[in-house]
């Protein structure tokens, strides 16, 4: 998975962009012209003082000197601005390896599995990615980092800090095991998920430092629990077991 920018030409912008640039050759080319064809030969070579008229032409000059200036530095400014930004957005730390992950989006909802059998589908396809060759490790999630696309709940951690629930919302994914492996994000203390944690076992999570710094001050996670808040039937306890980078 890789963050970048499309920077392919985009043809009305161009047409646009050389329109407007025709237009203001033409405009600020032919104003001078007209007005230096009206003059007389002979009264361009004499030297007068100024008149009432030669002086609001030359403070109108001066002002159009100084838009041209400012709209300028605003641009270099905006320019410089958005290079700063490009830089910073092309070395973010993303929490995970991109050079090295291939991402494929897979559907089951137009298949004729049953829903009840979609998690045993996936698992299958997981075990058939690993096995191609050159794969190192091959994992199953929800959603994609980066994508775009968010799970959000609002959550109850007993026992954590005295967050108002309109701010105790967080995002969730569903993964399978071996995902922080596949894409190169560190477990920073407790355990990574697998087998034992299947259908039928104790619901647990892996939380991140975000997730800690908010919800817990920075305490140690791990044996912590949490519970997904605004439901009609209390849901059950969740078991934090690692912590993620």
């Amino acid at each position: 998975s890789a963050v970048f920018l499309d920077l392919s030409l985009d043809w009305r912008v161009l047409g646009f962009t050389a329109a407007v640039a025709v237009a203001t050759a033409v405009l600020f080319g032919t104003a001078p012209a007209l007005r230096a064809a009206r003059a007389q030969p002979i009264d361009a070579l004499k030297e007068h003082g100024r008149s009432s008229s030669g002086e609001a032409r030359t403070g109108l000059a001066s002002a159009l000197v100084v838009a041209q200036v400012a709209l300028s530095l605003v641009l270099v400014v905006a320019a410089g601005l958005f290079l700063r930004t490009f830089s910073a957005l092309a070395n973010l730390n993303l929490g995970f390896d991109r050079d090295r992950v291939l991402v494929v989006q897979a559907s089951a909802i137009r298949s004729q599995v049953d829903s009840a059998e979609r998690a045993a589908l996936y698992a299958r396809v997981r075990q058939a990615a690993v096995a191609v060759p050159g794969v190192a490790q091959a994992a199953v999630s929800v959603v994609t980092p980066v994508s775009g696309s968010t799970w959000q709940f609002t959550i109850e951690v007993p026992g954590g800090l005295p967050i108002p629930e309109r701010q105790r919302g967080t995002h969730v994914n569903l993964l399978t095991p071996g995902w922080f492996a596949t894409y190169g994000t560190p477990i920073l203390a407790g355990r990574d998920f697998d087998d034992r944690d299947g259908a039928g076992a104790p619901r647990v999570a892996i939380v991140n430092q975000a997730f800690v710094r908010k919800f817990l001050g920075g305490a140690n996670p791990i044996g912590r629990t949490i519970r997904q808040a605004g439901l009609q039937k209390e849901p059950p306890l969740v078991e934090i077991v690692g912590l993620a980078a």
